[in-house]
């Protein structure tokens, strides 16, 4: 019999889970950073005239493509940038702007993924008024990435997956 060993390292990963260097320890351009990503990824890119500004991003070791990924979306997030995705396009632009454009949306107060990147969640409430409970976050969260939707009671919210994962977290607690 032959005996297989484990392959460790970039070698042991399975296809499409291959390892990328997002190591930036000094300040680098993001369009430096974005060109990167552009070639790992195959996809084209679109930037938006307001894009610009430094960003470090420290990774002493390589990483999958989607933890880099997130992290080249936590990098966007800190100038007030994201992406927007249309098949292999990706555009890049500032979230006030995204936030009209072609967003992925999901629905349910159950689940949202947990990602920098700018999402829409559609949110049916149950017990509590939505124009209410829109004034009440609109504390906690900007204003105008929230939308009451009274005819249905529903809250529609556009912002980063983290930060929509926070209202829905809050909303559990209240919407009883």
């Amino acid at each position: 019999p032959v005996l297989k060993v484990p392959v460790k390292g970039a070698a042991g990963v399975a296809s499409g889970q291959e390892l990328v260097n997002i190591d930036f320890p000094e300040p680098t351009e993001i369009k430096d950073i974005i060109k990167a990503v552009s070639l790992w990824t195959g996809k084209n890119v679109i930037l938006d005239r307001n894009v610009n500004g430094k960003v470090q991003i420290i990774s002493p070791r390589k990483v999958t493509k989607e933890e880099a990924y997130q992290a080249f979306l936590s990098a966007l997030n800190l100038l007030g940038l994201t992406t927007v995705e249309t098949g292999k396009v990706i555009k890049i632009m500032p979230v006030r702007t995204a936030v009209k454009g072609n967003l992925k949306t999901f629905l349910g107060a159950s689940w949202t993924p947990m990602t920098d990147e700018i999402i829409t969640q559609i949110v049916p409430l149950k017990y509590i008024d939505a124009k209410e409970i829109q004034s009440t976050l609109s504390r906690i969260v900007s204003s105008n990435s929230m939308i009451a939707y009274q005819p249905t009671n529903t809250l529609i919210i556009s912002d980063s997956g983290y930060k929509v994962r926070r209202v829905l977290d809050i909303l559990e607690l209240l919407d009883v």
